[in-house]
């Protein structure tokens, strides 16, 4: 299941919300594999404070696995394409059945975190910390979401808040997929979509 934004750039935040992964054991598939090899391409549309909009692409790969302090990991590395300047994060991931986690390479020291709870059912409600702001996640519903030609049934429609109400997400987790969508909105009128183009998997 943890984005460009106010400064209309990409930032943590982002690649907290597309290294999301989950899975649902009432629908019994898997949101936002994380197998090595996975990979996400999506565009992305960024529109200024004054309205000055822009496009580019996010891209996503699951490029390894990593032991670190004694658990195993998958390295999930995010990266811009098409914009005046690029940008890159990893993050390490891991689930089991009562949450995923992650630990934030870009961070010296970084801790090993809670990025969703599990398993995903509409009302439920977690928090995170990302830099200074607290997160506040919360589980909508299941919808049907129609994206770049393409419709994903049974999508786990989840919206996050900050507590001083700068940022705020909705984005749709597809089954056996992943992210499809994302709509980030700040404060400032700053504002960012993502939407999926492709998804690649190797057969495991």
């Amino acid at each position: 299941m943890n984005s460009v934004h106010s400064r209309t750039r990409l930032c943590p935040l982002l690649t907290l919300i597309i290294s999301l992964s989950a899975f649902s054991s009432s629908l019994r598939g898997e949101y936002i594999p994380i197998a090595v090899g996975d990979e996400w391409t999506m565009s992305a549309l960024i529109v200024s404070p004054s309205g000055k909009a822009s496009e580019g692409v996010v891209r996503r790969r699951i490029d390894s696995v990593a032991e670190k302090d004694g658990k195993t990991y998958v390295r999930a590395r995010t990266w811009t394409v098409g914009r005046p300047k690029s940008t890159e994060s990893t993050k390490l991931l891991r689930k089991d059945l009562n949450a995923v986690y992650s630990v934030d390479e870009g961070v010296a020291g970084a801790a090993e975190q809670i990025e969703v709870v599990l398993p995903l059912k509409a009302g439920a409600a977690w928090q995170q910390t990302v830099g200074r702001k607290t997160l506040t996640h919360t589980v909508i519903g299941l919808e049907t979401v129609d994206v770049s030609g393409k419709t994903y049934e049974n999508c786990f429609h989840i919206r996050t808040t900050s507590a001083d109400g700068s940022y705020t997400e909705d984005f749709w987790e597809a089954p056996r997929v992943g992210n499809v969508k994302s709509i980030i909105a700040y404060g400032n009128g700053a504002r960012f979509t993502l939407t999926l183009e492709e998804f690649k998997c190797i057969p495991h």
